[in-house]
């Protein structure tokens, strides 16, 4: 489950602070008519909210609901931050990770886009996350630290302090989960682009030859169907297209700078069948080979 935030709409931080118990120590039970964002920073939290059970260690961050009761079910020893606030601009979204991740790679989500208007820009946090990266995880705690020290100390705009310093934490968990969400994306991306471009290295290598689909799956062990799409979508053409490709580049080549018969040429590039040459040639050049020599020889001789 994810909360979709507008960061133009500042919250209201009614409470913030620190706990550290050292002895076992059980949550009260309790129901708000505020959120509550825990940040555990040592120990074990056992909180029930509802029907769901929340186990939470160092790294974890978890939403409470308003009008929700929650309590602690378990006593440990812990060391979190809370923070209370109210805000107005805030949605429940029930979307799975598919259904994020398909938002975040289809450049749906403002981490993407260009926001000309800061009232605009919307960020989905999970109701529970864990911060893995332990930099990211201080540099959290330290704004929860100074959101504090603003609050207590009453200092000057210590309200406005507090809620843009909130907003600063949720851009914070926002960019995690993208960067995370981003990686995994890049490195399955990495992997069929790989896959792509060594077929066409392999096409290349062998432009002069026949190359059937057969000797494409024993080369890389996977189905031809599946390996075609790869190509065309990380080359826009499919496999057979480029492989005739190179094989008239080849020919185009062997034509400017050599006296031989069509049938030949087509010899030299894997075609066995010199009329399907001759077909296959214009298709992709826009006259047959005879005359695109007769205008090359053409147009050596103009020069000389």
């Amino acid at each position: 489950m994810y909360f979709k935030i507008n960061t133009g709409t500042l919250p209201k931080v009614t409470f913030i602070g620190h706990v550290k118990y050292q002895t076992k120590w059980k949550h009260f039970e309790r129901i708000s008519d505020e959120y509550i964002l825990f940040i555990v920073n040592g120990g074990d939290l056992y909180i029930k909210e509802g029907e769901t059970h929340y186990h939470l260690t160092k790294g974890d961050i978890l939403v409470l609901e308003p009008e929700k009761r929650h309590i602690g079910y378990k006593a440990s020893a812990c060391d979190y931050y809370y923070i209370h606030f109210k805000i107005d601009d805030i949605e429940y979204e029930y979307k799975n990770d598919k259904e994020l991740d398909n938002m975040i790679y289809h450049n749906k989500s403002p981490y993407f886009n260009d926001q000309k208007e800061f009232k605009d820009f919307y960020l989905y946090l999970p109701k529970h996350y864990s911060v893995k990266d332990l930099n990211s995880f201080y540099k959290i705690i330290n704004d929860v630290e100074e959101g504090a020290e603003d609050y207590y100390n009453g200092n000057d705009f210590h309200a406005v302090l507090c809620a843009t310093r909130l907003i600063e934490i949720f851009i914070r968990l926002y960019r995690l989960i993208l960067n995370e969400k981003n990686n995994k994306f890049y490195k399955k991306v990495s992997k069929t682009f790989f896959t792509a471009q060594q077929v066409k290295k392999f096409i290349e290598s062998n432009s002069y030859r026949q190359v059937t689909k057969e000797m494409v799956v024993e080369k890389f062990e996977f189905n031809y169907d599946y390996l075609n799409r790869l190509f065309k979508k990380y080359n826009g053409c499919s496999i057979q297209q480029y492989l005739q490709l190179k094989k008239i580049e080849k020919a185009k080549e062997i034509l400017l700078n050599n006296d031989v018969k069509i049938s030949v040429v087509a010899y030299l590039v894997g075609i066995d069948n010199p009329y399907y040459f001759s077909k296959l040639f214009k298709k992709y050049v826009g006259i047959p080979p005879l005359e695109f020599y007769k205008n090359a020889r053409l147009d050596k001789k103009t020069k000389l």
